[in-house]
């Protein structure tokens, strides 16, 4: 079986899960938190979410944003298992930058705006780039995103 390639121009629909137009008591918010498919969600008759329009992050720039937030001290080579230790550095810087890399536009009322992240709450600037970054490292193969 061949590797599934990510198609760097695929732009995925989603929203927040804080979004007050979702109906939370008829929404799959399990499967949508894991996913942030819209499909899993309903919401309230007469309210419109405001839509994050989503890009993967191509490889090169993920690598660049993970090096800049991760520290790896590699074990001593003495260490019969020796495992590298991992130090994670800044995170909420990490995860504004995937918004910003990933974030193509958000779309309210049908009309779209640039993704700049001092326009949202910290919270959902912090969801959607962490879905960003998820997405980018898993792909688009829902199953994966499902079951992480």
């Amino acid at each position: 079986m061949a590797l599934t390639k990510i198609d760097p121009k695929k732009v995925l629909k989603t929203v927040s899960i804080m979004d007050s137009a979702i109906d939370k008591e008829n929404s799959d918010l399990d499967k949508f938190e894991k996913t942030h498919n819209i499909e899993y969600l309903k919401f309230v008759d007469g309210e419109e979410p405001t839509y994050f329009l989503v890009k993967n992050v191509p490889s090169t720039q993920q690598a660049a944003i993970q090096e800049a937030h991760y520290e790896v001290e590699l074990p001593d080579p003495e260490e019969k298992d020796g495992k590298p230790k991992i130090k994670q550095k800044n995170q909420s810087e990490m995860l504004i930058k995937y918004f910003r890399a990933g974030c193509e536009k958000y779309e309210e009322g049908g009309k779209g705006f640039p993704c700049d992240p001092d326009t949202f709450g910290f919270s959902v600037v912090q969801e959607i780039g962490s879905f960003i970054m998820l997405r980018t490292a898993l792909g688009d193969d829902e199953k994966k995103l499902l079951e992480s």
